[in-house]
């Protein structure tokens, strides 16, 4: 029973840590899938003659 205690009372007693270090994780997470999802939307919403008159002008291939 003593094991049992000293494991609850190590979760008890730091509690920022296990609410803040999962939520900053899905956070950041969250924003990569946001900045790459914007990045993606923002290419399809273009017509593709745009794409075509800029991708004359850049090193990428046309896709």
């Amino acid at each position: 029973m003593n094991r049992i205690e000293g494991v609850v009372r190590m979760h008890l007693r730091d509690k920022t840590f296990w609410m803040i270090v999962p939520w900053s994780i899905l956070l950041f997470s969250f924003l990569v899938n946001l900045i790459i999802g914007v990045l993606i939307a923002s290419r399809w919403a273009f017509p593709a003659a745009v794409w075509e008159a800029s991708s004359s002008t850049s090193s990428y291939a046309a896709c």
